[in-house]
């Protein structure tokens, strides 16, 4: 549900194109799978519940990064 506040607070507030938005989603991706991935390995030696805790706090400051940001330049860097 959040995700909807997200794309209307950066293409109505922040002014930022659909087409760069579709931009920011596919970095934002590419960079869940690359850290994601050997994360997964790693909680699988050292215990889950470490990286439950950080996945918990990254969601939960998202939203703060998004609002910080003031264009696209800002957005990318906090992607």
């Amino acid at each position: 549900m959040a995700d909807v506040f997200v794309i209307l607070y950066v293409t109505n507030v922040l002014h930022v194109s659909v087409a760069r938005f579709g931009t920011l989603l596919a970095i934002l991706f590419l960079t869940t799978l690359l850290i994601y991935l050997p994360a997964a390995k790693a909680a699988d030696r050292v215990g889950r519940r470490p990286f439950i805790i950080v996945t918990f706090c990254a969601f939960a400051l998202y939203p703060l990064a998004i609002v910080a940001a003031h264009d696209f330049t800002g957005l990318l860097l906090r992607s």
